[in-house]
């Protein structure tokens, strides 16, 4: 098995719209320093297939030989002229790469087309390159890749300037199939231990788990009808990674809306009101008086979505997801992400609705701020230009139209 590069780019003198748009988020951080901005697709096929038949699924499956040209094994980079830099974007190894993933796929079917075996070992990886020309030095272009392009949370990024990347011939293949003797194996994690212990373990497996939370776990294991019950299955006590894992996972901001469920001390005009619970208090309280005096509620709160009468012959189904802290994290996956979800939930509510529309609210700092943002935290703009092209991909390009909305810019959304 080795490592091939196919890269496709638009052909010279031919219009690329979406370097074009590339361009316009890079030059709203860095301005008319900025010349000119190329876009280089790379396909990194891990296989033992021969050259030729590679060149064959390049042209005939990846390639728009209309406006798209291809090189195996060299870069494409070389027909244009002069840059001053490059950088490559890909995911970080583990991480769900859907265009890879699908160029698999296809390569799967295209060999079986030609009666030649696909090895399950077989693996695409997706990658975009940028040629770059501006007077800049390598720490500022990272820093432009990393506010406009690449998010340090799930890919990584390769640098090099001109005259090193003719010097190499390019970006060289990336060893993305992990490779690893590791041998799995499961621990018991001992939760009979002080607080500051407790503390420790979740701070060292990265759980985010207060110690309260921690003793909420342990009191659950501690239970003498829990031991009996685990001893029946072969069971300790105590319970295993995996399974502190997953209790982790469900108390997550995510998961649990710990915000939407705290109480909250809200101050205004020198007057001070607690609000135990967002989401009890104004959202499932106020659907609940209503209901006592409209009757169009047919299901609330109990189902995947809420369901209202629309008239004698239908009913609507709604699902909202917020998706703050996914998309604060990465905009395009925590956006597409969440309006997916709100398909999936009415499609799985009562026998099943159809989905018709999409409405979107959505809420962002100031897109202009020049001011220090926290550490990991994304500029706003960044921010919003994911999320909008993860409701593009995630919902309009599945058929289903986004028919209205809001978009509210402020401060307090800044993070």
């Amino acid at each position: 098995m080795d490592y091939r590069r196919i890269e496709l780019a638009v052909k010279p003198g031919t219009d690329d719209p979406y370097a074009h748009h590339i361009l316009r988020e890079l030059r709203s951080f860095a301005g008319s320093k900025i010349k000119n901005l190329r876009m280089i697709r790379v396909y990194t096929v891990y296989s033992d297939l021969q050259a030729e038949l590679l060149r064959d699924f390049a042209l005939e499956v990846l390639c728009d030989p209309v406006l798209y040209f291809f090189e195996l094994d060299l870069p494409a980079a070389a027909r244009f002229s002069e840059f001053s830099w490059a950088f490559e974007v890909s995911f970080k190894r583990g991480v769900t790469d859907n265009v890879g993933k699908t160029a698999t796929e296809v390569l799967k079917m295209f060999l079986e087309s030609r009666n030649i075996p696909f090895d399950e070992r077989y693996r695409i990886f997706y990658s975009n390159q940028y040629l770059l020309e501006g007077d800049f030095t390598e720490n500022e272009v990272l820093n432009l890749a990393r506010e406009a392009i690449y998010n340090p949370l799930i890919e990584e990024v390769e640098v090099l300037d001109y005259r090193r990347f003719k010097l190499h011939g390019g970006f060289k293949p990336k060893q993305m199939v992990y490779v690893s003797d590791h041998t799995p194996s499961v621990q018991v994690i001992e939760l009979d231990v002080s607080d500051k212990e407790l503390k420790r373990i979740s701070e060292q497996r990265v759980l985010a788990l207060t110690v309260d939370e921690m003793k909420y776990f342990r009191a659950y294991f501690e239970r003498e009808d829990v031991q009996e019950e685990r001893r029946k299955i072969g069971l300790g006590k105590w319970p295993t990674d995996a399974e502190i894992e997953c209790f982790a996972q469900t108390q997550s901001e995510h998961c649990k809306h710990k915000i939407f469920n705290a109480d909250i001390i809200y101050r205004e005009n020198g007057k001070e009101q607690k609000i135990s619970s967002l989401f009890k208090t104004y959202i499932q309280g106020a659907t609940e008086k209503l209901s006592e005096k409209k009757k169009w509620l047919v299901s609330v709160f109990k189902d995947n979505a809420g369901v209202i009468s629309f008239d004698e012959n239908y009913n609507l189904a709604f699902k909202v997801e917020t998706h703050n802290s996914p998309s604060a994290l990465d905009p395009y996956g925590g956006a597409i992400t969440g309006i997916v979800g709100c398909d999936r939930d009415p499609a799985g509510t009562g026998i099943g609705a159809r989905i018709i529309a999409h409405t979107d609210v959505l809420c962002f700092g100031d897109p202009y701020y020049r001011g220090e943002l926290p550490p990991r935290m994304m500029h706003p703009r960044r921010i919003m230009e994911g999320v909008v092209k993860g409701i593009e991909d995630g919902g309009n390009k599945c058929g289903i139209p986004t028919v209205n909305g809001a978009i509210i810019f402020d401060d307090s959304f800044r993070g």
